[in-house]
């Protein structure tokens, strides 16, 4: 019975993946023109989710792509789902907003999140349930008065299982002015990966973020990209010579300033340092600060 109780539960929190299998066009039960405004996040509001169905669809089987995913949330009257990256065999990168359930006004319990890593049309390489997650410490998931601060919107979630074996995980690094502008300087591109509301059941890529450049001090990274609800939590990365790095990750955006806004990784490397644990210190990645990432096993 207890056996019986844990595949009802997986099955039911893995419900927003498989309700609907997507072509990789926009189906009725995705869009609404109420959603117009959210596509106008990075984008002009006039051209409402074009933008965003015109990202480039990419193969979710294939790394990188592979360890980026969607971290999934289900009760019986909320269903809701962001985007998200592994950075280590269990360690998966998200939005703090993300692990928030508004409906409830409450932090959604780990043992209740479940990521998909390379889900595509109903297939995916891995899937886990989560053990814990960290967020920063302005938060306290004891308690209900939360409070969206987009410097602090980033969150680690710990697997159960040990699934970026299977799907690989990514590089990240930490950036600055200087070396954002080398960096751009030698060819690369700031991208974005995610699940967007208006095609939630392919991986797709806004290719070329436009305008990138740190706010707020160093404390958020600035960027144009085609964007909306279901990409918070994805990776925003530095594609070089096909090799994807995160370097922030996606908190929101804003219509008015037709910017999205994400959380540089300089603002909480330290975390994932003393989640991974051991003696850790950052490498050079071709250039840049961070930790490697490592393609699935064979």
């Amino acid at each position: 019975m207890v056996h019986r109780h844990r595949i009802l539960r997986f099955l039911f929190a893995l419900w927003p993946c498989i309700a609907l299998i997507d072509s990789g066009l926009a189906m009725a039960g995705d869009y609404s023109p109420a959603l117009d405004s959210e596509c106008g996040k990075g984008a002009d509001v006039t051209r409402g989710c074009d933008a965003v169905r015109a990202r480039t669809i990419v193969d979710a089987a294939s790394y990188p792509w592979s360890a980026i995913g969607r971290i999934n949330f289900a009760s019986i009257k909320t269903r809701m789902h962001c985007s998200g990256a592994l950075i280590s065999e269990r360690l998966v990168l998200t939005a703090a907003h993300c692990l928030f359930n508004d409906a409830r006004k409450k932090w959604i319990p780990a043992s209740s999140i479940h990521f998909v890593a390379g889900y595509q049309r109903g297939k995916y390489i891995g899937q886990s349930t989560a053990n814990r997650y960290v967020v920063s410490k302005v938060y306290d998931v004891a308690k209900s008065d939360y409070r969206y601060i987009a410097q602090e919107d980033w969150a680690l979630v710990e697997l159960h299982d040990p699934i970026g074996s299977r799907a690989g995980y990514l590089d990240w690094a930490v950036l600055n002015t200087a070396s954002l502008k080398a960096a751009l300087r030698s060819g690369a591109r700031v991208i974005l990966a995610g699940y967007p509301a208006v095609r939630q059941h392919v991986i797709s890529v806004n290719m070329e973020c436009k305008d990138s450049h740190f706010g707020d001090g160093h404390a958020l990274f600035l960027h144009r990209c085609a964007s909306m609800k279901g990409d918070s939590g994805g990776p925003v990365l530095l594609l070089r010579n096909g090799k994807a790095t995160i370097v922030s990750v996606l908190s929101g955006g804003g219509v008015e300033a037709d910017k999205d806004y994400s959380v540089p990784v300089a603002a909480f490397y330290r975390a994932i340092l003393d989640k991974l644990g051991g003696n850790r210190s950052l490498k050079d990645i071709n250039g840049l600060t961070g930790l490697p990432g490592k393609p699935p096993s064979p």
